[in-house]
């Protein structure tokens, strides 16, 4: 709603077993590449970083706007680091590359479908982060563009939601 208010783009979800590997969702996405060509959006919606237990662990939350925790920070920059380098043999193997990776995202469920997004965008995409929204802490909610679009809908994302932030976004 944020990127096209005007709601004209057709939208088909897709399901995809969660168990898949991130290597065989970017095949995946790779497959769809072709209907990217024809002017579809391959969108795909997760979370960056996702343990809810750290949320839930004790009683009482941490404040929609706390500070980053280190753990996530570290997690969060290697992402944007190894995307913009179009690093995808880190990318797919983040589980043992990516620092304090089964802390930040224990299952990966949450993080799969940018594997897909990435791979309709071709074989070794560049990734744009888009925002870099943050909540309690430790729930990243970044977002990313891949393929020759990307810089255009960094552009119009910056003109529509404002530049990237850390400010929390509505849970």
């Amino acid at each position: 709603r944020f990127v096209w208010p005007e709601a004209d783009i057709p939208v088909l979800p897709l399901a995809f077993p969660p168990d898949l590997s991130p290597a065989k969702l970017m095949a995946l996405g790779q497959a769809l590449a072709p209907l990217t060509r024809q002017g579809v959006l391959v969108y795909a919606t997760g979370s960056l970083t996702h343990n809810l237990r750290m949320l839930f662990a004790s009683a009482q939350r941490p404040a929609l706007d706390a500070p980053e925790i280190p753990q996530s920070a570290a997690f969060r920059q290697w992402f944007a680091d190894r995307g913009a380098a179009a690093d995808w043999p880190a990318l797919l193997d983040y589980r043992r590359q990516a620092p304090h990776a089964a802390l930040m995202h224990p299952t990966d469920e949450h993080l799969l479908p940018l594997y897909v997004a990435a791979g309709a965008a071709g074989a070794s995409p560049q990734a744009v982060r888009l925002n870099d929204s943050l909540t309690y802490g430790c729930l990243g909610m970044d977002a990313y563009a891949f393929g020759d679009a990307a810089p255009a809908l960094a552009q119009r994302v910056a003109a529509t939601a404002g530049p990237a932030s850390t400010t929390p976004s509505p849970a």
